[in-house]
């Protein structure tokens, strides 16, 4: 190897550090709120602040910081149909027969002896998701619903609206408009006075699928992207989700403890695209993804790579030269591939 290369590699070995750092140095949690669009409620202009002369880009800043990252500080959807929606720095991927993301709110189960099931506190939020399917990074494509325990079910309405007026003093402050408008699937009510006093209101949980419905450390409150559905209710499969709106689904005031709102304090995606890899290995980038019609990846040497379909079975075997390597992928149909290399794996999605 001549000087020159040699100087290149070592170049590009660096390149392939800062590139790593950024590119896969992806974080599991929100990364982003683009819209905080509540209905009133008693925690409304408070969970998160408002101040005067906010504006909804602030109150979206707001919110983000509440529920970006590893912040765990709630913020209130309201009344029925208000919503938060939200995205990661990465696509979040849909792996067969296992939970993607989870969404945290501050459900608790408290469940007596006797009661027919779970409750305590539960204040069920429907959850949609959205693929970016024209590539500009905003949530202004399609949304599917992610089909619920409830959503088959007789008591479960599709496309109920509601307005609210801005005369209540619990409307969002910073929303001019005189009225707001909400249109969604609604749930049955879950709240149930205990004494007939409206003082003792007791929420049962819905059985799986819905946001602060179950704690954060059950898997009920846990996400599969499988679950998606189009307007017309019919299963839609998607490679991945770019992001995620959740509103709350129940329209039901329950005395003292007022409205049913759903509150967030966060999300994660479950399984993070990511290399793995141990202080020995040598770097690979993937560079690009979803990928379309060609996979861009740098490596800091010589060496043979795998791609395995999601199912395990092997799809091509390349042998990449030290630089950017581009190589045709038009015959991988869309789906989840995995790019094996010593010990590195790399979860890419093919579109």
């Amino acid at each position: 190897m001549n000087k020159t290369h040699t100087l290149y590699c070592i170049l590009l070995s660096a390149f392939c550090f800062l590139l790593s750092t950024s590119i896969f140095a992806q974080s599991p949690f929100i990364y982003k709120v683009f819209d905080y669009r509540p209905a009133p409620g008693q925690f409304i202009n408070k969970l998160p602040k408002y101040e005067t002369g906010d504006t909804q880009e602030d109150m979206n800043r707001k919110a983000e910081e509440s529920i970006s990252g590893e912040n765990k500080i709630l913020i209130s959807l309201g009344g029925y149909g208000g919503y938060v929606i939200f995205g990661f720095d990465h696509p979040v991927v849909n792996i067969i027969g296992s939970y993607d993301f989870k969404i945290l709110g501050n459900a608790l189960i408290s469940t007596p002896s006797g009661a027919p099931r779970d409750g305590g506190s539960c204040e069920p939020g429907i959850v949609m998701v959205s693929y970016d399917t024209n590539g500009n990074g905003f949530p202004d494509d399609e949304w599917y619903e992610l089909a619920g325990s409830e959503y088959s079910k007789p008591e479960t309405i599709k496309n109920y609206q509601i307005t609210y007026y801005k005369s209540q003093s619990n409307y969002p402050q910073w929303i001019e408009d005189e009225t707001l408008f909400f249109e969604g699937t609604k749930l049955a009510d879950n709240g149930v006075d205990i004494n007939g006093t409206g003082t003792n209101y007791f929420l049962y949980a819905y059985p799986w699928g819905y946001a602060d419905n179950y704690p954060n450390n059950d898997e009920r409150s846990n996400f599969n992207i499988e679950w998606a559905v189009d307007k017309n209710g019919n299963s839609v499969h998607l490679p991945a989700i770019h992001f995620v709106k959740a509103y709350t689904g129940v329209n039901q005031y329950c005395g003292w403890l007022g409205e049913i709102s759903t509150e967030v304090m966060g999300a994660e995606d479950l399984h993070p695209l990511s290399i793995r890899q141990n202080e020995t290995d040598k770097r690979l980038l993937l560079l690009g993804n979803p990928v379309k019609d060609q996979l861009i990846i740098v490596s800091e040497k010589m060496q043979n790579i795998d791609i395995y379909d999601y199912l395990g079975r092997k799809q091509m075997s390349l042998e990449l030269q030290c630089g950017t390597n581009y190589i045709p992928c038009s015959q991988l149909s869309q789906g989840i591939y995995l790019l094996v290399v010593e010990n590195i794996s790399i979860k890419f999605i093919k579109q």
